[in-house]
């Protein structure tokens, strides 16, 4: 499954005994020694974001590890990226903005650009991410964003 069930019983672990048993059933082979872990880092717009990733990328680098900071994200583009790392593929902004656009011109062929699509970004990190892509899409899908808390404006 998910990633939800062990980090709820890596965070309620009341010693290191039971943090070491969380960690033997995730790696039953052993833990990756952290020169060897890639983290990927992307932040909202909440106000803790920002010191909550810094704070994770010293611990990254502390530990040894290395870390891709994608800042300002969406969910599915932070998902995206480990995928594509993972991949050993490039995992950057660019590229899934490009490939989503790919996309998006191998579904619609060579039908004229469709009709304006209205996007309600509800203030938060989506406007960012909808200021970036629309101009990449506008001769094939036309894109307005609305409630974007100056994110996109």
């Amino acid at each position: 499954g998910g990633w939800e069930g062990p980090a709820t019983a890596l965070a309620n672990a009341q010693d290191e005994a039971g943090v070491a048993d969380v960690l033997a059933s995730l790696f039953p082979g052993g833990v990756v020694p952290a020169n060897e872990i890639t983290v990927v880092i992307g932040r909202d717009t909440r106000v803790s974001s920002p010191g909550l990733s810094a704070s994770v990328a010293q611990g990254v680098a502390a530990a040894g590890g290395k870390v891709v900071d994608l800042g300002l994200v969406t969910t599915p583009q932070l998902h995206w990226a480990v995928m594509r790392l993972n991949l050993g593929l490039d995992h950057s902004l660019e590229a899934y903005y490009a490939t989503h656009k790919a996309a998006l011109k191998a579904l619609l062929g060579n039908t004229p650009p469709l009709p304006l699509v209205r996007v309600d970004c509800a203030d938060g990190v989506g406007a960012a991410s909808i200021a970036a892509f629309a101009p990449m899409v506008a001769d094939l899908l036309p894109i307005e964003a609305f409630n974007t808390g100056g994110a996109g404006a």
